[in-house]
């Protein structure tokens, strides 16, 4: 199992982005739904690396979260049916989770990966940090493009929507590496999912 946990950054002086951020968060399939937890704090349960790659990525594009990424047996008593649950959850994965997010504060890509199998989760923290490099050094124009390809626009209609040329768009797309980013997220999921392994999985 794994235990998504993301605090907003420098949430003092900024407006509280935690509606935003559950609401992309929403669509993705979760054993405990993702929830506010303390503060600007919010926390899922996930069974499966393919859904743990989602939100991931959704904290990535967004940079305005601490992500924290926890892997462990879930607890015997570990029952989602509300937030208060999720907050008082005690399982190795939730623990992990928050010893990811307080340990991501000291990246420039405020991530870390935090399980059983320390050199593992190194590999999957040093490549998500490598992607977060990569997400943070595009231009909002990139991001633009980006985000509205992402929406299943094509290269035409995101030129008419954006006042520009398709070859702009061409441009912007290439170089925003969104290819190479693509390229990369099959390699984490397979080591979410050895990760996972070497806890046994759910159980």
């Amino acid at each position: 199992m794994f235990v998504v946990t993301m605090d907003q950054k420098d949430s003092r002086h900024d407006a509280d982005r935690v509606p935003d951020l559950l609401s992309r968060l929403d669509p993705i399939e979760t054993l405990g739904g993702f929830a506010r937890t303390v503060g600007d704090e919010v926390q899922g349960a996930l069974a499966s690396a393919d859904q743990v790659v989602r939100a991931a990525r959704i904290g990535l594009w967004s940079g305005y979260w601490h992500i924290g990424i926890g892997c462990g047996s879930a607890g015997s008593g570990d029952i989602f049916a509300d937030d208060d649950a999720m907050r008082s959850a005690r399982s190795p994965a939730f623990i992990r989770a928050r010893e990811a997010v307080e340990a991501s504060k000291k990246y420039t890509v405020s991530l870390a990966v935090v399980g059983a199998d320390v050199d593992l989760a190194g590999d999957v923290q040093a490549v998500l940090q490598l992607l977060g490099v990569l997400i943070d050094s595009r231009t909002d124009a990139q991001r633009e493009v980006v985000e509205l390809a992402g929406e299943g626009l094509s290269g035409q209609e995101i030129a008419k929507r954006l006042g520009i040329s398709e070859a702009s768009v061409s441009r912007r797309r290439g170089l925003s590496r969104i290819s190479e980013e693509e390229a990369a997220w099959p390699a984490v999921r397979r080591l979410l999912a050895e990760l996972d392994a070497s806890n046994g999985g759910v159980s």
